[in-house]
């Protein structure tokens, strides 16, 4: 078993050997930029307020997969770490080190020895064990199950190494197993009615106040020397962007996320005294999903025919779309899963807008004279106000959609539950690894395939990529992947977004060398050049 030095992207670790799979051995995590953000300060009480209240604080069984998963990341640890997108490095967090064998199938993880969970227990392979067959076992109902799908046991070796075993090699898999997916808690833990289990992150729950806010406490054992750095911490649910901006102008809130769009540039400009604006760079995409499916309850489904989402494919306008949206923010995404600074980008042309092509289709497809049918979309300005954009534009090309506007638990239940959707406007994030795109949404046996997308072919090529370990291999699969959906239109990416983000001027990070304004921390996700566990308080 081969091992390499730390950071590593998947590049290297991936192409050792001639493209075998190998180990890693990995170091200290990177400096940070003193010289860049000042020298930090500990104390304070660090007050953050998010677009949404957390529905739930077990961390493997997270219902709104942003905000849930955001306050595990102060919680819980992975025995992985990721940097911040688009690049595509891993770091090591509860491991500090790893082999894997040269079939690709036996993963070895040596434990960081001496890592404290919130209540006092020192971290062993135990719980790791316990942690992901929890997490594997269909009684927990955990989100994140499908992740781990392909592994086959695990066994703690002794007291600090796990051994993992995969049913066959897995391209993505390291990246399974970071917090977002995987965090670790202790054997025999479990969450209790709004009391989650204690992790070894760098923030102790103290109390929720449902609906109003979470307060942490800093967790003094924690394994990272120097952090965090903030005595306390507080997340406040308050989803009234206008309400969110004035508490933080008038200091009773340090750091808001979602500034209205409307406004940023103007903010941008011109800022409120003491005030930070931040515009993250692309975050996630936004996209046209269709049902595949033949009706939906009883009526007759258009989309099901390939010419009808051609049609649409050549009828929207994408910049208009950008810019309606977005305001701008973001990028025109070219029908696949990664903006073009991704790594995972693939150079496969796209459809233009074409009205006249867009008629010839539809009049090919059987309506000559046009269609009317249902956009499903939510109440939430940034998925409505898209959503009446598209219905606009594809008007013109003789496609006549109704809205159907619902709140996110009912849209959720008609798009993923009950599939009673004829087209819709969905996001997500960027995801670590395409095989969280590729196969989570269009594999035909995924259960997270909204669409009803079902073609051998397609399956057959990203069962091939996520069993490839050099990236340049599966970036050549998925090259033939884009190409097949670019035929068959499932989806169409749109566009991608940004999020705005201010903060008062006395909120600082201990940021990685080059992260001015230290993206880990300006989303608060905790990657290992950021997170809230860098922030600290010039006051």
């Amino acid at each position: 078993m081969g091992r390499r030095g730390y950071p590593i992207t998947r590049r290297d670790f991936l192409s050792l050997a001639g493209g075998a799979v190998a180990g890693a051995a990995l170091g200290a995590l990177p400096a940070s930029a003193g010289e860049t953000c000042g020298k930090p300060k500990y104390g304070g009480h660090f007050i953050m307020a998010e677009r949404r209240h957390p529905l739930t604080l077990d961390p493997h069984r997270p219902q709104d997969e942003t905000i849930d998963a955001m306050h595990a990341l102060l919680m819980y640890n992975g025995l992985i770490d990721r940097g911040a997108p688009p690049q595509v490095k891993i770091y090591p967090s509860l491991a500090r080190e790893w082999d894997i064998s040269p079939d690709g199938r036996t993963y070895l993880f040596s434990l960081h020895r001496g890592v404290k969970f919130h209540h006092g227990k020192e971290l062993t392979s135990a719980d790791v064990k316990y942690s992901l067959d929890r997490i594997r076992d269909p009684k927990t109902r955990a989100r994140r199950m499908r992740d781990l799908i392909l592994v086959d046991s695990v066994d703690a070796a002794d007291r600090y190494t796990v051994r993992m075993r995969l049913k066959e090699p897995y391209g993505a898999f390291l990246h399974k197993l970071t917090v977002r997916v995987a965090p670790i808690i202790p054997e025999g833990s479990d969450y209790k009615e709004g009391v989650p289990p204690p992790g070894t992150g760098p923030f102790v729950f103290k109390e929720w106040k449902q609906d109003q806010y979470v307060n942490y406490l800093r967790h003094k054992n924690y394994f990272e020397e120097g952090l965090p750095y903030v005595d306390a911490l507080t997340v406040r649910g308050v989803p009234d962007g206008a309400v969110r901006f004035t508490a933080l102008r008038t200091g009773e809130i340090h750091w808001i996320a979602g500034i209205p769009l409307n406004r940023t540039t103007a903010l941008k400009k011109d800022p409120p005294k003491g005030v930070v604006i931040y515009v993250s760079y692309p975050i996630g995409r936004q996209a046209i999903v269709f049902n595949l499916r033949r009706s939906v309850g009883e009526k007759p489904n258009p989309f099901s025919d390939v010419r009808v989402r051609q049609a649409v494919a050549y009828a929207i306008d994408k910049k208009e779309l950008l810019q309606g949206t977005n305001y701008g923010y973001g990028n025109v995404m070219d029908g696949q899963f990664y903006d073009r600074d991704s790594p995972w980008w693939v150079d496969v042309p796209d459809y233009q807008q074409d009205l006249g092509k867009a008629r010839a289709l539809l009049a090919e497809a059987g309506y000559p004279n046009g269609l009317q049918s249902v956009l499903l979309t939510q109440k939430d300005e940034r998925w409505r106000t898209p959503a009446e954009i598209i219905a606009s534009q594809l008007k013109r090309a003789g496609i006549d959609l109704r809205l159907s506007i619902h709140d996110v638990a009912e849209h959720t239940r008609l798009m993923l539950r009950t599939h009673e959707f004829f087209v819709t406007f969905f996001g997500h994030s960027f995801r670590e690894d395409p095989d969280d795109g590729y196969y989570l949404f269009l594999h035909s046996q995924s259960s997270a395939n909204a669409s009803g997308y079902a073609d051998p072919e397609y399956d057959r090529l990203v069962e091939e990529a996520r069993r490839r370990t050099a990236l340049e291999e599966r970036k050549a699969v998925y090259k033939k992947v884009v190409q097949k959906l670019r035929a068959d239109v499932p989806f169409i990416s749109a566009v991608s977004n940004r999020l705005p983000y201010a903060w008062r001027d006395f909120v600082k990070c201990d940021c990685a060398p080059g992260e001015e304004n230290c993206w880990g921390f300006g989303g608060w996700f905790i990657y290992a050049q950021g997170g809230a566990k860098r922030v600290w308080l010039d006051k």
